[in-house]
């Protein structure tokens, strides 16, 4: 017998590769299910309140395996009411190195899965910045930043645009992983691009919690791990028209192991943007550095790779406050010499250093 579609698009696919996708649609394993020959999940529940239950064999090797994979896909494809097909493709995906972020619209104008042209537009700009932000505080902690990182925007610049999927529609973005060698499940130290995307999950996540508890302040105070101010602002930018509401969900490349905290899909709806807005003020400098005039010397110019976003980083000494006492400060810059320069800026304190920000008019002291 010749194989369908959708069994040939699973051919290569694995137990563990079936695990981490059930987790990924929220579905529960049972750890204590007496029988190992068995991997048990917990489902949605059905009629009777009972959870419905999903069964596949924990080797693939065994000779039932894919006659069970095929009844799982169809079981899946009747709770979901998504055609077997699609199911099958999302599955054979797992096995590449990418996490999906899949965000939905739900909404009377998005019923038909289409958005207006306008928003959409908003919405790719707005997944981008999220990205970006993720990937800087990430890679650099700070409760906010005034610029981006090359490395950031590049990470962004290899992710991708996904098809979307109907369903009040459904886009999504791709996020590559770094491959992993040997057994997927087993811990190790998490790759800088899934530790982004979990960021992401994870902070979207929290303003569902901070907003079941009505604890508004929960979400500031968890930024190291969640949204700094940038993240928050991005989200805002996703605000869609009038009642609607987004539903963030994730699902993992099966080459890391998944995250087990965060598989089940969260809803922001009006009073969320409104705890994503109040965070982002909260992150933000309580106040604006004044921006003053300054004279002074170059007396250093870093390597290129001194720098994460391959940007010089000049070291600057001038008298900062015109009582004889120098100080000195880094500036990311191009270029530049050992001469004498003005320059108006203000100063962040970052660790034991002072950077210049914002800075305008560098030029040669005349």
């Amino acid at each position: 017998m010749s194989q369908t579609l959708h069994e040939s698009m699973t051919a290569s696919v694995r137990a563990h590769d079936v695990a981490a996708w059930l987790t990924g649609l929220g579905w529960r394993p049972r750890t204590s299910f007496p029988r190992p020959e068995f991997l048990v999940f917990d489902g949605p529940p059905d009629d009777n309140g009972d959870p419905i239950v999903a069964v596949i064999s924990s080797d693939a090797a065994y000779p039932d395996f894919r006659d069970r994979l095929d009844d799982l896909l169809r079981l899946v494809a009747a709770v979901t009411r998504r055609p077997v097909a699609e199911l099958a493709a999302e599955l054979a995906d797992l096995q590449a190195d990418i996490d999906r972020v899949e965000l939905r619209v739900v909404s009377p104008f998005a019923h038909q899965g289409s958005i207006p042209l306008d928003y959409a537009a908003t919405m790719v700009g707005a997944l981008r910045d999220l990205v970006i932000a993720a990937a800087c505080v990430e890679k650099d902690p700070r409760p906010a930043y005034a610029r981006a990182t090359k490395a950031a925007v590049e990470h962004a610049q290899a992710c991708r645009f996904g098809q979307t999927r109907r369903g009040s529609f459904i886009a999504t973005v791709e996020c590559p992983v770094t491959p992993v060698i040997g057994d997927p499940t087993l811990p190790f130290d998490v790759p800088f691009e899934r530790r982004v995307t979990e960021r992401i999950v994870r902070g979207v996540a929290q303003v569902g919690r901070a907003v079941a508890s009505r604890d508004a302040a929960s979400l500031a105070e968890a930024w190291k791990v969640g949204l700094n101010a940038n993240m928050c602002e991005a989200l805002l930018k996703l605000r869609a028209p009038g009642e609607a509401a987004l539903e963030f969900s994730a699902r993992w490349s099966s080459r890391v192991a998944a995250p087990t905290d965060l598989t089940a899909p969260v809803r922001l709806d009006r009073a969320s943007f409104d705890y994503v807005s109040a965070t982002a003020r909260a992150l933000q400098p309580s106040s604006v550095p004044e921006v003053r005039a300054f004279l002074g010397k170059v007396v250093g110019l870093a390597d290129s790779r001194a720098s994460d976003d391959d940007e010089r980083v000049v070291t600057l000494r001038f008298d900062v406050n015109g009582r004889g006492r120098d100080q000195t400060a880094r500036l990311h810059l191009d270029e530049a010499d050992g001469r004498a320069v003005t320059l108006r800026e203000h100063l962040e304190r970052r660790g034991k250093r002072w950077w210049i920000v914002a800075a305008e008019g560098f030029a040669p002291a005349s």
